[in-house]
């Protein structure tokens, strides 16, 4: 039961620095050491990040539902509602990848009422994100923007910096997809301040969001060099959504930008959109950069 607990801890932190192959091989032993100890909620941790890897992979797949939902299966039948709130939590962000809304709406509320319930500020703020994101998508703004801001005080007041910046770079993008640059550069701003201690994985989001913001800001030459620098620290898990984005900057020409934004290490491309985004904000006062395109709506994808 030792080791499986470490494999996982490791499996995890090989999750986070991106390695996802190794990560997938500690993960799958430690299934089958709390299986074959008949540890039903070890079994269940197991599984869940092993629906990580999954989602990381492929997040709408058969296989990453699958995970998660045999994951929910086992915290419910050992009485962990803080495990099952999490499994909801996902099986929310791949419905509503899937653009299934209301079954997306469905668990999203069943992972709130969960995290609430439990005192599980984590899988509250997920569940919140979650439905932020799909009353962005029905065109009730306010009621979004209240989820946000709620999901950004509960991490504040947790500490917990990783999700805080995760939060921002939400908001942010939410912001951008309806065209308020400015809400969506002061968020990216939060988030920047937050970047600069944490490990250069961590602002592969940001960068990603600043891109995005960019791109919708008419700042094409930035949003080329901010996408390329993505796509050159991890092309695996780039965001399927943004890739029309890409080849439409390639078509406006700015293929030697991206290839530019490319050979940026981690520390650089974050470096850059702290740049961008510190006062006087260049994301809001553009001269003259080659047209960006329509706003998108955002996507859990991140």
């Amino acid at each position: 039961m030792a080791r499986a607990g470490v494999l996982v801890a490791t499996g995890i932190m090989r999750q986070e620095a991106l390695q996802y192959d190794a990560a997938l091989e500690l993960l799958l032993e430690a299934r089958q050491l709390y299986r074959s100890a008949k540890s039903v909620r070890g079994e269940a941790w197991a599984l869940t990040w092993l629906g990580r890897d999954a989602f990381y992979r492929a997040p709408a797949s058969a296989e990453t539902r699958a995970l998660f939902e045999e994951a929910l299966s086992r915290y419910r039948e050992t009485g962990f509602p803080a495990g099952a709130g999490w499994a909801l939590a996902f099986l929310a962000n791949i419905a509503l990848i899937a653009e299934d809304d209301d079954r997306a709406r469905q668990r999203a509320e069943e992972a709130l009422q969960l995290g609430r319930s439990a005192h599980v500020g984590q899988v509250v703020g997920h569940a919140l994100r979650m439905l932020a994101i799909l009353d962005a998508r029905a065109g009730d703004f306010e009621n979004s923007d209240r989820r946000l801001d709620e999901l950004i005080a509960i991490h504040k007041a947790a500490g917990n910096r990783a999700f805080l910046l995760a939060a921002h770079v939400e908001a942010a993008e939410l912001a951008a997809s309806r065209g308020d640059v400015a809400r969506a550069t002061s968020h990216l701003a939060a988030g920047a301040e937050l970047a600069r201690d944490m490990t250069p994985e961590r602002g592969l989001e940001l960068v990603t969001s600043a891109a995005y913001v960019a791109y919708v800001d008419g700042r094409a030459r930035d949003a080329a060099a901010l996408f390329g620098a993505r796509l050159g620290l991890s092309r695996f898990t780039f965001p399927k959504r943004f890739r029309p984005i890409v080849e439409a900057l390639e078509v406006q020409g700015l293929r030697e930008e991206i290839t530019a934004g490319a050979n940026l290490s981690a520390d650089e491309a974050v470096e850059r959109v702290i740049q961008l985004v510190s006062p006087p904000h260049d994301l809001i006062e553009r001269q003259g950069d080659v047209g960006g395109g329509p706003a998108v709506a955002s996507d859990p994808e991140l």
